[in-house]
C-alpha cells in the first residue's frame, strides 16, 4: 500500500491517475509519466548531463532562501503541508499496513519472483 505518497500523488497527477495506476499496479513508460505529470521531461539518455547541468546553473544563480521560501510558498499554496495529526495518520497507516500478513506476503511473492530469474531453470 502505498498510502504514504497518496497526498503527493493526488496533487501531481490528479486523483482520477492516482486512482488507475495504484489500484491496478499497471506500469507505463516515461512519456506516460510525462503526460500525466509525474515527470517533467524524457530525455535520450545521451541528454541526461547536459540537462541536469542546465538546471543545476539555474538553481545555483537563485540564493538559498530564496529557493526554500519559494518551495515552501509552493507546498502551502497546493495544501501539500500536513499538519501534525494529518502526518501521524499517515504514518501509522503505513506501518500497520507494512506489518500485515498481506504485506508480507507480498514482499515473499516479489522476492521469489525476482529471484527466480536469476536461478537457472533445470533443463531434463
Amino acid at each position: 500500500m502505498a498510502g504514504i505518497i497518496i497526498p503527493q500523488l493526488n496533487k501531481s497527477i490528479g486523483v482520477r491517475n492516482v486512482r488507475r495506476y495504484a489500484i491496478s499496479s499497471e506500469r507505463f513508460n516515461a512519456d506516460e509519466a510525462r503526460r500525466i505529470g509525474l515527470v517533467h521531461e524524457v530525455l535520450d539518455q545521451q541528454f541526461i548531463d547536459e540537462k541536469l547541468a542546465s538546471i543545476l546553473d539555474n538553481i545555483l544563480l537563485c540564493g538559498p532562501k530564496a529557493i526554500y521560501q519559494t518551495k515552501m510558498r509552493a507546498l502551502k499554496d497546493a495544501n501539500l503541508i500536513l499538519n501534525e495529526k494529518e502526518f501521524n495518520e499517515l504514518v501509522e497507516e503505513h506501518s500497520l499496513k507494512r506489518m500485515s500478513d498481506e504485506a508480507f506476503e507480498g514482499l515473499n511473492s516479489f522476492s521469489e519472483k525476482k529471484i527466480s530469474f536469476l536461478v537457472p531453470k533445470n533443463k531434463g
